[in-house]
């Protein structure tokens, strides 16, 4: 909370609430006339004696209020415990016997500041707080913010076969990927935003043949690709929509990922600009980097007081106080940061709530296990994150560890608001006369994205290979990608090196697009030609548009058709109304009716014995794709059904 001297005063309130037995003490320490909430305020308002008091402080308690007005006048209880000793309270002890013998010691800092009321206990968004008084905070004497720079020392440059390659270039195609699969509609999300395990390996197939497919059973198993889509979820550039609904998918809650129409305008943005809106999708997001990067999880969930944001807004502040342009080693930058700001996830300064477990099962929540869990976090989102990101290097050691880091010249733009970057220069496509298009890889990602869009992917790698195809270029065609845009394109990115033959050949391919056209009807039936001459006199009716296919038919524009059906009932024309929505979603009844009538097919071929054309496994995957409830369901009613069968043949 800042500092605010027109606060409203809440002394008075505070001593109020105080037991009869803390004002005497308190009114004997200040020296105050009696232990009366008034006569206490008139002496801790008098700036004389809290100069008076301050003065009399120990250094340990000077340090320790110092400590809290360095925080603007609040630390959580937690920490100042840590750091200043606890307030010996009757509560905290077993007995009353313990109680006693403990006030035989020495008052540590903490419960001399609270004895003398210049502190007091409260709570904020981050838990249990010690608080000065709104009244005496512009009576204690005003101290700097703590410093918060991480002091360290520059570390040998690592040898370049100990840099690790990934970073900023393999993220960009990593997003062009994710953008390219989206925009054709081949990826999906799950009901909890991650990918499917079909569009993880179709990810995997555009990256190339160096990925383990088999071994990535789960958006989680992969957390580069796990972090860039968030990324781009989370920064406007990619949105979850639920299309039609096929029995498994919407079991599931399965939906489509879509590029925003914001992603377009992003990729043609300055690199500097993407990256931050990227690092600013990563910290705004609900992902759990104790999970996903450090191998961590949570019995029983994850805590309610971890607040993801905080913690990397914390984490970035401090990382942007690395020295420009020096390596600085990685087990220096985390010991920093222990000194200086340890709570920077546990803002409320507690280790003893979290149930959090290491891959060998073991709890590792507590202080002493500070290094496994906030030095773990540190490491894994300077090697992840912040790399990918292209804000940070990282050295590795002989033995391929990460050893040593440095901030680029974009995290300084970034990080700690330094002079951006120059942008780096994008190579031009070339566009052959083979109708191959050889795309470098430092070509924009705008350029990418849309090559992706027009043309067929052949050859992977540092120069990877496109070919220009008529089914390609007519499937842009319709969505909405005309030849002549799609020719624009390439002069623009080639330096106007489009060989003229592909220019003609694709203005031409163009104009075949309509050729044949395939388009939605409503017809509209009528039991004679009578029938349907009554309908088109009728001028209540509007059939002006209609187009007559035969005697008894017309074809009705698929706008018109709701008004029409309701302007014939209001006619009183006898109407049925056979018109099925192929791309409406399948409903709870629907989904289940498919289900039931599976298990009674499969039950009743056994039953007398007749040949099934659903096999078991094919009726375990339908099982699997609905929620258990639906499948026990259905194997109830189709024994029912065939219960039903038997018995009317025996009455027969």
């Amino acid at each position: 909370m800042p500092r605010d001297l027109r606060a409203k005063p809440e002394l008075h309130r505070l001593l109020e609430l105080l037991s009869p037995v803390d004002r005497r003490v308190m009114a004997q320490l200040w020296a105050a006339p009696s232990a009366a909430p008034e006569a206490l305020l008139g002496v801790m308002r008098d700036p004389a004696r809290v100069r008076a008091i301050w003065e009399r402080l120990l250094p340990g308690e000077q340090a320790a209020l110092t400590r809290v007005l360095q925080e603007q006048g609040a630390l959580p209880v937690a920490v100042m415990h840590r750091e200043y000793g606890a307030v010996r309270e009757p509560g905290s002890f077993e007995h009353p016997r313990a109680y006693l013998q403990a006030l035989q010691g020495p008052a540590t800092a903490t419960e001399r500041l609270y004895n003398l009321g210049l502190i007091f206990r409260s709570h904020d968004e981050r838990g249990a707080i010690y608080r000065i008084p709104n009244d005496l905070l512009p009576l204690l004497p005003a101290v700097p913010p703590r410093d918060r720079r991480l002091r360290l020392h520059a570390a040998a440059e690592p040898g370049l076969r100990n840099r690790s390659a990934a970073g900023l270039r393999e993220l960009e195609d990593l997003l062009v990927v994710l953008l390219t699969l989206a925009n054709a509609g081949q990826l999906k999300a799950l009901e909890d935003g991650a990918l499917n395990k079909a569009s993880l390996v179709r990810v995997a197939k555009q990256l190339g043949d160096h990925i383990d497919v088999g071994a990535i059973r789960r958006e989680q198993d992969w957390p580069f690709v796990a972090l860039a889509r968030v990324m781009l979820v989370e920064a406007g550039l990619l949105r979850r929509t639920v299309g039609s609904a096929t029995l498994g998918s919407a079991a599931r809650g399965e939906g489509d990922l879509r590029p925003t129409a914001q992603s377009i305008d992003w990729l043609r943005t300055p690199q500097g600009e993407r990256v931050r809106r990227l690092l600013n999708g990563w910290c705004g997001s609900t992902s759990d980097d104790l999970t996903l990067l450090c191998g961590l999880r949570w019995k029983g969930g994850a805590s309610y007081t971890l607040n993801r944001t905080a913690t990397r807004r914390n984490l970035l502040a401090l990382l942007a106080t690395l020295p420009e342009g020096d390596w600085v080693s990685l087990h220096e930058i985390i010991g920093e940061i222990y000194r200086v700001e340890p709570d920077f996830q546990r803002r409320d300064g507690r280790y003893d709530t979290w149930l959090l477990y290491n891959s060998a099962d073991q709890l590792v929540s507590g202080w002493a296990d500070w290094e496994l869990v906030e030095g773990r976090l540190i490491t894994e989102v300077l090697c992840g994150p912040l790399q990918w990101l292209g804000l940070v290097e990282v050295g590795h050691g002989t033995d391929d560890q990460p050893v040593t880091v440095r901030l680029t010249p974009l995290g300084t733009h970034i990080l700690a608001d330094g002079p951006a970057p120059p942008e780096p220069p994008a190579t031009p496509l070339v566009v052959q006369s083979t109708f191959e298009v050889l795309c470098p890889l430092s070509a924009s990602m705008y350029a990418k994205f849309q090559l992706g869009r027009v043309a067929e992917p052949r050859q992977r790698g540092p120069l990877a290979t496109y070919v220009l195809t008529r089914p390609a270029l007519l499937e842009a065609i319709q969505r909405g990608i005309s030849a002549s845009d799609v020719l624009r394109f390439l002069q623009e990115h080639s330096g106007d090196a489009v060989p003229p033959a592909v220019a003609y050949t694709l203005l031409e391919w163009g104009g075949q697009a309509e050729q044949i056209r395939l388009e939605h009807a409503v017809l509209l039936h009528a039991a004679d030609p009578v029938v349907l001459a009554q309908v088109r006199a009728a001028r209540v009716l509007d059939l002006a548009d209609a187009e007559q296919l035969s005697p008894t038919v017309l074809r009705v524009p698929h706008g018109a058709a709701d008004e029409l059906a309701e302007r014939l009932r209001r006619a009183g024309f006898g109407l049925r109304d056979d018109r099925i929505d192929p791309q409406h979603p399948l409903d709870e009844r629907d989904i289940k009716a498919v289900v039931l009538a599976a298990f009674a097919y499969v039950r009743t071929c056994t039953e007398l014995d007749l040949p099934c054309e659903l096999t078991p496994a094919a009726l375990q995957r339908l099982a699997d794709l609905v929620p258990p409830r639906w499948a026990d369901a259905a194997r109830q009613a189709a024994t029912a059904f065939v219960k039903q069968i038997e018995d009317r043949d025996a009455s027969r």
